[in-house]
C-alpha cells in the first residue's frame, strides 16, 4: 500500500457549485467515490434540483480524462 492509498476511502470535497465543480463532482461519483459538494450560503439556492434530489444528472458521453478510476 502506498503512502496515500488510504485517501481512496475518504470522501472527496468539492468546494463551489458552479459548472466546473459540478462536473468534477459527477466525474468522481462516476468513479465510485463518495462526493460532498459545498457551496456558500449566498449561492446555495442556485443549486436547485441538486440540493432537492441530491444528485447530478449527466447527458452525453462521459470519459475519465483526468485519471479517475472507473
Amino acid at each position: 500500500m502506498g503512502k496515500m492509498d488510504y485517501l481512496q476511502e475518504k470522501p472527496i470535497a468539492v468546494l463551489g457549485g458552479g459548472a466546473t465543480a459540478r462536473g468534477h463532482a459527477a466525474c468522481a461519483a462516476l468513479a465510485g467515490r463518495e462526493v460532498r459538494l459545498y457551496e456558500l450560503p449566498d449561492f446555495f439556492e442556485g443549486l436547485g434540483c441538486i440540493k432537492e434530489n441530491r444528485e447530478i444528472r449527466l447527458s452525453g458521453i462521459q470519459e475519465s480524462l483526468y485519471g479517475f478510476k472507473r
